[in-house]
């Protein structure tokens, strides 16, 4: 197996990575980017423009608390109750207010069918 160096970490929308494998044909992709095509292929619930969209829109909440980390896991689950939006939070240490919450669910429900 080749060495391989991490230079940066980025959190990334599965409809992002489903772009970017997309764009490989099957054959040229090892085992691992079959294991996550199929991955990918399976969850993704957005296409890479309305994911896009929500990051933004969730980024311009401009909640301190909330690390892109998150929104990322939030675009991905696409929360359709407060209980599964607080479970992205659950080993966080800080927690956001009911206020936040819903400022995050209401952004949400425009995206989901």
């Amino acid at each position: 197996m080749k060495n391989v160096i991490i230079l940066e970490k980025e959190p990334t929308t599965i409809a992002e990575v489903h772009g970017v494998l997309k764009s490989r044909k099957d054959d040229s992709r090892n085992y691992e980017q079959k294991l996550v095509w199929e991955h990918v292929s399976r969850f993704k619930k957005l296409g890479i423009r309305d994911s896009r969209k929500l990051v933004e829109e969730l980024r311009n909440l401009e909640l301190r608390r909330l690390k892109e980390e998150q929104i990322v896991q939030i675009v991905d689950l696409l929360p359709g109750t407060l209980k599964e939006l607080k479970s992205v939070f659950a080993d966080s240490k800080s927690n956001l207010h009911d206020d936040e919450l819903k400022s995050i669910m209401d952004a949400v429900k425009k995206y989901v069918s």
